[in-house]
């Protein structure tokens, strides 16, 4: 019995295939709204006065409204790709948010005091045009995406498909995609009581979601159960936790039927709710990079000439190489290899790593020092710049370590949910180094928890000075 069937790369090879991402949508119809507007208040200007080139005034009247449009539409959901799908059921809101846009716009000439240059006669016109061209483009806007779904041409977020099979079996490839994703992979389950939990067959088909979304590298899980089953839905949510990805449960098909009859608003029964979300959302990692990718320059550019000499001093000290290789697991426990300078006489990289510890023979002279000052630590860098890790996070342990921790301890797996770091909260808490016992342990998993859930911008940077401080007193061994 196979747990997944792979849909991917089902549809006929097409050289001039046409492949557009519902993420650019969004985007697309905001511009097309801004140019809507900019150019319906020229169209009433030049209808009410009889003049010819748009003056600078209708100008600036059609940008204010579009600015004030654009942000009203987007805090009422109407650039999410649901909303895009079926603007028919929205069109109410879309003269709301065009007539509050026109109205701002009122307001702002009249508290300028150039009330007198832009008339009354201009604003009604401006009302009147822009709503029949607002409502108009992206009525149009929808056929469009209609007709780009039934062609095949719409490219949603890579989901894997988990769900009830006979839920799964009355989804078509459109009804699919007008939910704005694009099934990678599907594991069904079997249907249950509303009382009853997953069966170990399901919790199994589950285990193996979780490692084909790795693999596939897909967005995020999408989940369609019946929603009366909540017992299953809650344990089903615990068990994705183990992932970093989004997860969303879709309205099963008696849901779908109900929101289907709703005629007055909503955006049908195309919508989602959300089970889980990443740590951090796609702005914040921009950030994250940023940082990285400035500080792991900035320092190997500084300390190049102490590198070479590390270079030497490790070749003079002792036999082997000088940068240590070890299998690591990083964010959503994919491997890499972490570079360190060669500190001891040994390579352990095996399904039994014994931790150094003070007075550890093992230690090389050389290596004493390097670890005492986390020079050894410094190739790490260049796991940074290639996006293995991150300058903050949960140090990443050896793959023998969190095989072993991740049995022992409940929520070790959630380290993985965002980038391992050359420092981390853990560190800077006096936790850093051997951990004897499962209590030390699972303290310093405790910390690194804590680091995720309570991220921002400012804790990274206070971390990293605290670090530079924590290296002066040279804790490390």
């Amino acid at each position: 019995m196979t747990f997944f069937r792979e849909v991917e790369g089902s549809a006929p090879a097409n050289i001039f295939r046409v492949n557009l991402s519902v993420r650019v949508f969004g985007p697309v119809v905001a511009a097309l709204d801004t140019l809507a507007l900019v150019a319906t208040s020229g169209l009433a200007e030049r209808i009410y006065t009889g003049g010819g080139m748009m003056s600078g005034t209708a100008i600036a009247s059609g940008l204010i409204a579009a600015l004030v449009f654009v942000l009203v539409a987007k805090l009422r959901r109407l650039y999410a790709y649901e909303a895009l799908v079926r603007a028919d059921r929205l069109l109410g809101s879309l003269v709301f948010a065009t007539l509050f846009g026109v109205l701002a716009n009122i307001g702002i000439f009249f508290l300028q005091h150039d009330s007198m240059e832009y008339s009354r006669g201009v604003s009604i016109l401006f009302a009147i045009c822009a709503s029949i061209a607002i409502v108009g483009l992206r009525l149009a806007f929808s056929a469009f995406i209609e007709f780009a779904i039934n062609r095949d041409w719409v490219s949603g977020r890579r989901v894997i498909l988990i769900g009830e099979i006979d839920e799964l079996e009355r989804l078509t490839r459109q009804d699919i995609v007008r939910f704005g994703v694009r099934e990678v992979v599907r594991f069904g389950l079997a249907r249950g009581a509303s009382h009853e939990p997953l069966t170990p067959d399901d919790r199994r088909k589950v285990k193996a979601a979780i490692a084909a979304a790795r693999s596939h590298r897909a967005d995020e899980f999408a989940v369609m159960i019946s929603w009366s089953r909540e017992a299953a839905v809650a344990e089903l949510n615990d068990m994705l936790r183990l992932s970093p990805l989004t997860a969303r449960l879709y309205p099963d098909r008696s849901t779908r039927r109900v929101l289907s009859k709703n005629r007055n608003g909503g955006i049908e029964h195309y919508f989602s709710v959300e089970l889980q979300r990443p740590p951090l959302n796609a702005f914040e990692r921009g950030y994250k990079r940023l940082l990285d990718l400035t500080v792991a320059s900035v320092v190997l550019t500084l300390l190049a000439p102490l590198l070479l000499v590390v270079v030497a001093l490790i070749k003079l000290d002792s036999p082997g190489p000088v940068i240590f290789r070890q299998r690591r697991r990083g964010f959503d426990n994919h491997e890499f290899k972490i570079l360190k300078f060669r500190t001891m006489s040994v390579l352990e990289d095996g399904a039994r790593v014994i931790q150094a510890c003070k007075g550890d023979n093992r230690i090389t002279a050389v290596g004493r020092v390097l670890r005492r000052t986390s020079i050894d630590e410094l190739p790490q860098l260049i796991n940074v710049l290639r996006g293995e890790m991150s300058v903050v996070g949960p140090r990443p342990h050896a793959v023998a370590h969190d095989v072993e921790y991740g049995e022992l301890i409940s929520e070790y797996a959630y380290r993985h949910h965002v980038k391992p770091g050359l420092t981390g909260a853990a560190q800077t808490s006096g936790l850093r180094g051997e951990t004897r016992t499962l209590a030390e342990m699972e303290a310093r998993v405790k910390a690194d928890l804590w680091y995720i859930n309570n991220w921002s911008y400012s804790l990274d940077i206070k971390i990293l000075l605290k670090t530079f401080a924590a290296l002066l007193a040279h804790e490390a061994y």
